[in-house]
């Protein structure tokens, strides 16, 4: 598992984001509405549907 948690930490900080959250979603199978996960920059938006997306 701790080679998961160096890797996704790694991944996490590389690209800016949340890296306590990631590490806690590897150890605890941790979630978070959409909502959640933009509040605590573990995604950059939310898109209603790929049109809103592209």
């Amino acid at each position: 598992m701790n080679d998961a948690v160096s890797y996704i930490r790694g991944l996490a900080e590389a690209h800016g984001r949340n890296a306590d959250w990631a590490e806690k979603a590897v150890r605890e199978a941790a979630t978070l509405t959409a909502t959640e996960a933009l509040e605590m920059n573990v995604i950059d938006l939310i898109a209603a549907d790929e049109a809103e997306l592209l």
